[in-house]
């Protein structure tokens, strides 16, 4: 990907609606509509192209299996900016990176106050990120700022990329930020769900802020259909809101397999730096057993411990 291959979100939304209705996908029969309502066509197409989400194939634009699901699915302008975005960002393009890496931590804000040939060298991809919701200008300061929305985002993203040591702390730190609110989110959902029970309410506890090492984040109760109590192990994780992905250590791996039907992951999306979604709460009993042993998740193991043996 190459400042060229920059479009607008206009042109992208002219472009899917006719992959969606129109059968004839020829390319230049496409063009030919798609030019009533927008313009640059090649350039719309090569970003598509790029994000891995059309094919070429002799003269036909071909959707790919992902986003025919996507567009056969009802969907707003703020889920297809969000569907964009993440298809955007998962390619890791060079350039992408170029331009995200001079955003550092200011008071709180992921920042960058462009000199102006940088301003122009990244002037298309910077326009598509203000529509795609995920910079804003900030006229008072003069400055560019990831938007709290996709703060949680850009913070798991950027994290994976080649930076500095002194950034990659900062990140660190916000994340671990994050994530402490997202356990009090989840403390206040737990006691609203066991609100009836004024003595669990109460004996709820806030495990990692006095045992870092416990494999779990907070306990709370379970009633069973003979109103028996039973603990319930939480470890919490504060996701993203593009992408269902997450970090398992071993040892909560290894306290979930000990606790099995008892422990709990609760998926939480973060929807800014001290917001959460928790409309799409996920919450997923014996995550060693359901995510491990089931088909839903994909696995990847990022380090690996390793220890010289003894010689005798």
């Amino acid at each position: 990907m190459n400042t060229n291959s920059i479009t607008s979100l206009k042109s992208i939304f002219v472009l899917f609606d006719l992959l969606k209705k129109v059968n004839q996908k020829e390319i230049q029969y496409l063009k030919r509509l798609y030019l009533q309502s927008a313009e640059n066509f090649e350039e719309c197409v090569d970003f598509l192209l790029s994000i891995n989400i059309i094919n070429l194939n002799s003269g036909y634009i071909e959707n790919t299996p992902l986003l025919n699901k996507f567009l056969l699915r009802q969907t707003n302008e703020s889920q297809t900016k969000e569907f964009l975005l993440n298809k955007l960002l998962s390619k890791r393009n060079m350039y992408i990176w170029e331009y995200l890496e001079k955003f550092s931590v200011f008071n709180d804000k992921y920042i960058f106050e462009p000199h102006i040939s940088e301003n122009l060298h990244f002037s298309n991809l910077r326009n598509l990120l203000i529509e795609l919701e995920l910079i804003s200008y900030n006229s008072e300061g003069k400055f560019y700022e990831i938007t709290e929305k996709y703060i949680p985002f850009f913070v798991d993203i950027i994290k994976e990329h080649s930076i500095s040591p002194e950034k990659l702390k900062k990140i660190i730190e916000e994340q671990e930020k994050i994530g402490k609110c997202a356990e009090l989110e989840v403390i206040e959902f737990e006691k609203s769900r066991l609100s009836s029970y004024k003595n669990l309410v109460s004996a709820i506890i806030h495990k990692s802020l006095e045992d870092s090492a416990a494999g779990y984040d907070i306990k709370s109760f379970t009633l069973s259909e003979e109103s028996e109590i039973i603990e319930r192990f939480i470890e919490v994780k504060a996701i993203s809101s593009l992408e269902k992905k997450f970090y398992l250590t071993r040892n909560e791996l290894e306290i979930s397999k000990k606790q099995g039907l008892n422990y709990y992951l609760y998926l939480l999306p973060a929807i800014g730096k001290n917001r959460f979604d928790l409309a799409n709460l996920e919450i997923i009993q014996d995550p060693s057993n359901k995510i491990f042993n089931g088909q839903n998740w994909k696995i990847e193991c990022e380090q690996f411990l390793i220890n010289k043996r003894e010689t005798e």
